[in-house]
């Protein structure tokens, strides 16, 4: 085995760790949320409240998502890698097609999972407090929403840069208009 073909073996396996890897990140993301969600709703008689824990959910879901987000970037950007030096024709075609065919239902699943943690946690206080967030509750929340939106607006963008429908400045121009063929 040749060094080439050692080091495009290792960009494989560095691709099936990352997807995995994320694949986790996703699990835990949705566990931890939950998780926070049924102990903050919790109420005990005579005990300190537990609906603190509820503001924390929102929060969980944005660190997995940039956790996520890195994982997501490192796999595209090996992608490119192989489409534009891969020893294998075959292979180039095959990282071209994925390219071109993005799976965006798991992105959308996500935003919108994230995006549901914020009401349930806003009437989760309610139902454990009887009353609204507080106004530093509200911001918090506030803060924690406009950061979801950012990051899902320049990650996505910085990971779509990747792709090849898109130009950047390390882009090359063969890959932008080549065309995938039959496999």
């Amino acid at each position: 085995m040749s060094n080439d073909d050692a080091f495009i073996e290792k960009i494989h396996n560095e691709m099936l760790q990352m997807q995995q890897l994320r694949m986790r990140f996703d699990i835990l993301k949705i566990s931890f949320v939950i998780a926070l969600l049924g102990f903050g709703s919790i109420k005990v008689k005579d005990f300190a409240s537990l609906h603190y824990s509820l503001y924390l959910a929102p929060l969980v879901a944005l660190l997995f998502d940039i956790m996520s987000m890195g994982h997501t970037f490192a796999i595209r950007r090996n992608g490119k890698f192989l489409r534009q030096n891969s020893p294998s024709d075959l292979e180039r075609r095959y990282e071209l097609l994925v390219c071109q065919n993005r799976d965006i239902f798991i992105k959308i699943s996500s935003f919108v999972f994230n995006l549901l943690a914020f009401p349930a946690a806003i009437l989760l206080v309610k139902a454990a407090t009887d009353k609204y967030p507080t106004k530093i509750g509200w911001l918090v929340l506030s803060i924690l929403f406009v950061s979801h939106i950012t990051l899902f607006i320049i990650c996505g963008r910085k990971i779509k840069d990747l792709d090849i429908n898109n130009t950047s400045k390390n882009s090359n121009k063969t890959e932008q208009t080549e065309t995938p063929k039959t496999i």
